[in-house]
């Protein structure tokens, strides 16, 4: 009975004495100030550029413009190959020789194309010619034939008008030399030299004496004369 009583003392005791050591739990404390952010750091280093990509398919092409207007020396003027009714005739009695003239009206001569233009006159054989020997033949005029003194030759005697001349050493009449029907040509070039040299359009940095001295097929080229036809108005 003792033994059990001192027992039950000793688990009462230790009892106590655990219930004394264990204190209560304590208030939480305030939360801490968050500190400075840090300094940045370095900047990363950059990638290479990456490859072109492929071309894109051409766009379609644009409606054309309408034509701009022409210019002063691109303004040439050529006429239609005529054959000119030889009026006037003179023969020569005593020294055999027979001259012939024709007046053309031309319109396009103007005193500024006299005074600072250039006039070509060309002449075209035919298979009635008596001058040539062959058809289709161009030469410039003045034009001497040595072998009968055949003559062609053009001038203006007045604005507006232009005149080709024929004469011979041979007394032929006025019917013979207009059976012989030659076709004529004349181109007009504008002025717009500078001294001798012409300074715009399809012959700028010629002189007048080298388009002279062109030959027919040269200046057709030049300022893109067709083979017939006209464009004076």
């Amino acid at each position: 009975m003792r033994k059990s009583f001192l027992s039950l003392s000793v688990l009462l005791a230790g009892a106590l004495l655990f219930s004394a050591c264990k204190g209560d739990t304590g208030a939480v404390g305030p939360q801490g100030v968050q500190g400075p952010a840090g300094p940045q750091g370095p900047q990363g280093i950059i990638g290479p550029s990456g490859p072109v990509g492929a071309t894109g398919p051409q766009g379609l092409q644009g409606p054309v413009g309408p034509q701009g207007p022409a210019g002063s020396l691109t303004n040439v003027i050529y006429s239609a190959w005529f054959a000119p009714t030889f009026a006037t005739v003179t023969p020569g009695a005593s020294n055999q020789w027979s001259s012939f003239t024709s007046v053309r009206s031309t319109p396009s001569i103007t005193a500024a194309i006299r005074d600072n233009g250039i006039v070509l006159v060309y002449m075209r054989s035919t298979t009635n010619s008596l001058i040539f020997s062959g058809t289709d033949q161009v030469t410039q005029l003045p034009y001497v034939d040595d072998r009968d003194v055949n003559y062609m030759k053009s001038w203006i005697p007045s604005v507006g008008n232009l005149t080709i001349a024929y004469s011979s050493s041979i007394p032929y009449g006025l019917a013979t030399v207009n059976g012989w029907t030659h076709n004529f040509r004349y181109v007009i070039i504008p002025g717009g030299t500078l001294g001798t040299k012409i300074t715009s359009g399809p012959a700028a940095g010629y002189t007048v004496q080298q388009i002279k001295s062109m030959s027919y097929a040269q200046v057709a080229a030049l300022f893109n004369i067709p083979a017939n036809g006209t464009n004076e108005k």
